[in-house]
């Protein structure tokens, strides 16, 4: 880092910034990195509280629900709410939301990943990653029926969870996309 830093700074000051001032600089930046790091949290604790809403619920007559959401949210939640999760977003054909149609589009009547980002900037976010479901109207499906070439995703569940005795373990899922 040392090195780094010095090649920066002859860069810009020539010679006339000296190793006394590039020490003076490393130690304020590696007690700064402390207080950085002793302030984030690496865990959930007891002090975490989580929102929970879908992506349309916050209406305005001149925004669209997201962008909605996010000045509701910056207002009136983001001292209470330290997460957010986004129940589905994407673009969907049943299910509320969760039969998806694309997983990389956000639907365009809710909002766009701008606002998903804005959101991110104040809050710790969260998504379902709908895996189980998948709407026919979605190109993997069509895909599927068509018998086009696919890559094998093999999600493996190694007794995590207590089943019945029926299931067998590990349960292989497999996606033709």
């Amino acid at each position: 880092m040392k090195q780094k830093i010095t090649d920066y700074l002859d860069k810009i000051y020539g010679g006339t910034f000296t190793a006394t001032h590039l020490q003076k600089l490393v130690t304020r930046l590696e007690s700064a990195k402390r207080l950085i790091t002793q302030r984030r949290k690496k865990h959930w604790d007891e002090s975490d509280v989580v929102l929970i809403t879908y992506a349309d619920q916050f209406h305005s007559n001149d925004l669209k629900p997201l962008p909605t959401f996010n000045q509701f949210y910056h207002q009136w939640l983001q001292s209470i709410f330290s997460h957010v999760h986004l129940l589905p977003f994407y673009p969907w054909s049943s299910d509320d939301g969760f039969s998806v149609i694309d997983y990389h589009q956000v639907a365009s009547e809710a909002g766009e990943w701008q606002d998903i980002q804005q959101l991110g900037e104040c809050s710790h976010l969260m998504f379902d990653f709908v895996c189980n479901h998948m709407s026919a109207k979605s190109e993997w499906f069509k895909n599927y029926l068509q018998q086009l070439p696919f890559r094998v995703l093999k999600i493996s569940l190694l007794r995590l969870i207590r089943k019945p005795i029926s299931v067998p373990s590990p349960v292989r899922v497999h996606y033709r996309y």
